[in-house]
């Protein structure tokens, strides 16, 4: 089937953290366990047809919250949370692992045969600090795209697996650029002062396809310039546009970041 090549909007998003610390008093207990599980996932360069595969064991350290108050929250922590790999050529792909603490696996279908993790490309493997993101499947159609993509799975790892894999990986390991080493990478990770060029924080913006009638809400909001480009001058705008496209992303996907930690990015 066809898919739409219309594209209303570039939006703009800058991810910054912000802790909340909850008073300690509400805390009733704090679990901690360990969980082991591989992450596979294949892709092709589509210029040289040079193959890349990122097979990799991922640790996590569950920690469940209840408080006082009410409430259960997920502090669980994962380690990598990215894998990066340079190409014959001196470029550079990084792929994002799928959150998988909880126990999904394939082989159980708890992960979709057709999960899409969100991956980065970079024009220069010496420099991480920009690069162009794949984040549906219309990405990796675009006549431009960089990657194909092969395939991801989640299978269950024990702790053996998981050291055996780090122990392999230190052995095989070549730096190149400015690849993260042989164990991947946890946002951020400390890095050489004669490495500038390294990714610490994720400020993006992305290509959304929107139906026809939420098309037409946003183009009310366009300048009678009719600019290609534009700022939204006033908060009331600003709240229009992310109440019309964030409440259409939570409801259809279009590669969410959120579930692109999880259950990979959209299908579209």
């Amino acid at each position: 089937m066809a898919r739409p090549k219309k594209w209303l909007l570039a939006v703009a998003i800058i991810l910054g953290v912000v802790p909340a610390y909850p008073q300690q008093v509400h805390q009733q207990y704090a679990k901690d366990n360990g969980y082991f599980y591989r992450f596979r996932a294949n892709f092709e360069v589509t210029q040289t047809r040079e193959k890349l595969y990122f097979d990799y064991v991922v640790a996590c350290s569950i920690r469940l919250t209840r408080w006082r108050g009410g409430g259960l929250s997920d502090d669980s922590t994962l380690s990598p949370k990215a894998m990066a790999a340079a190409t014959r050529d001196g470029h550079a792909v990084m792929v994002r692992t799928l959150q998988a603490c909880s126990g999904l696996t394939s082989e159980n279908y708890d992960v979709p045969p057709d999960v899409l993790p969100l991956v980065v490309w970079f024009d220069d493997v010496a420099d991480l600090s920009i690069g162009v993101g794949y984040m549906t499947e219309a990405a990796y159609d675009n006549p431009l795209g960089k990657l194909k993509f092969l395939g991801a799975r989640i299978d269950r790892a024990t702790r053996e697996e998981w050291e055996l894999w780090r122990e392999k990986s230190a052995k095989d390991y070549v730096q190149l650029g400015a690849l993260p080493g042989p164990w991947g990478y946890d946002f951020p990770n400390p890095k050489p002062s004669d490495q500038p060029a390294y990714i610490r924080t994720c400020e993006t913006f992305r290509r959304i396809v929107l139906p026809d009638d939420l098309r037409a809400k946003l183009r009310e909001l366009w300048p009678e310039g009719r600019p290609r480009f534009w700022t939204l001058p006033s908060a009331i705008e600003l709240n229009t546009v992310r109440g019309t496209v964030w409440s259409f992303i939570r409801k259809f996907g279009q590669g969410s970041l959120g579930a692109a930690n999880r259950f990979g990015v959209a299908r579209s």
